[in-house]
């Protein structure tokens, strides 16, 4: 379920945000999760 989060986020980005910002946002997300998850 917690993946769910990110993938939206993502999701959200990338209608929002052109593409280049999207695979910004993406790698920014991800490390994001893994701290959290981590935590």
């Amino acid at each position: 379920m917690k993946n769910s989060l990110p993938i939206a986020v993502v999701a959200d980005s990338s209608v929002s945000l052109p593409i280049s910002s999207n695979l910004l946002d993406f790698l920014y997300v991800v490390p994001m999760n893994v701290m959290v998850d981590g935590t």
